[in-house]
């Protein structure tokens, strides 16, 4: 576990949070629901060019706090996770020249 992870490991100790995935799943989405509601209220819909503002790093904040969280609870380690989806993704741009999984 690297060190934003333990970060996160100790908060949800310390506060007893909810260790059932499904929870924090379903909280994910949630959270990125918010992140995508905070770019289209900085575009006004897409009809003006994007400058992160405080409200979408906060809300990518928890977005990042869920992703590491679930990480957690299934121990995954998010960067060696991390690299082996680079180097599948830069095998795809070799050979297909996108990073759409074509599935």
């Amino acid at each position: 576990m690297n060190n934003i992870q333990e970060t996160v490991d100790r908060f949800t100790k310390k506060h007893q949070l909810s260790t059932e995935i499904h929870n924090w799943l379903i909280d994910l989405t949630s959270e990125v629901g918010e992140l995508c509601k905070e770019y289209n209220k900085a575009t006004d819909y897409g009809q003006k060019n994007f400058k992160a503002n405080k409200d979408f790093e906060m809300e990518l904040g928890d977005v990042f706090f869920s992703l590491l969280l679930i990480s957690n609870l299934i121990d995954i380690d998010v960067e060696e996770t991390l690299n082996k989806t680079i180097l599948k993704l830069k095998g795809r741009m070799r050979l297909k020249g996108n990073l759409g999984s074509g599935k």
